[in-house]
């Protein structure tokens, strides 16, 4: 039978204001340390990926999905919620994890520059109209 401390199930009925003076002491996850300042680091690599992805042109789904998450997590983040409302609200992990995908992001971008993907995307776009061509009216043997 699983049993939870006392503290631990106070901490349950606490208040968000009690909660969020709780410091969080492990991510639970192997490798990904504990940031004290996740929220402001988030903060500002969204910032950064925002300024970064204006080195892709803006009519390219890539760039304007990036920004439209960007964006999204920025205007939760300066919410005044707490950290763990944040982590539900993003639903994509706990803020630690989100840095690190900020931090993918950005690698991302400049591959997706540097290899030009977007052009790639639009000849094989090309290609697969011309290929479809005027569809035959399947009653007309």
């Amino acid at each position: 039978m699983f049993r939870v401390s006392r503290a631990a199930a106070s901490l349950c009925r606490a208040t968000p204001v009690a909660r969020e003076a709780w410091k969080k002491t492990s991510t639970g996850l192997v490798g990904l340390p504990v940031d004290p300042n996740a929220r402001v680091n988030l903060a500002q690599k969204q910032n950064d990926i925002l300024e970064k992805i204006k080195i892709i042109p803006e009519h390219t789904g890539y760039r304007k999905a990036v920004e439209a998450i960007s964006k999204y997590r920025l205007k939760v983040l300066d919410s005044s919620l707490t950290d763990e409302q944040v982590e539900d609200e993003i639903n994509c992990g706990q803020l630690e994890e989100l840095i690190v995908q900020a931090d993918d992001e950005l690698g991302l971008i400049q591959f997706y520059y540097d290899e030009r993907i977007w052009e790639r995307r639009e000849a094989l776009d090309k290609i697969d109209q011309e290929m479809k061509g005027p569809r035959p009216n399947p009653w007309e043997w």
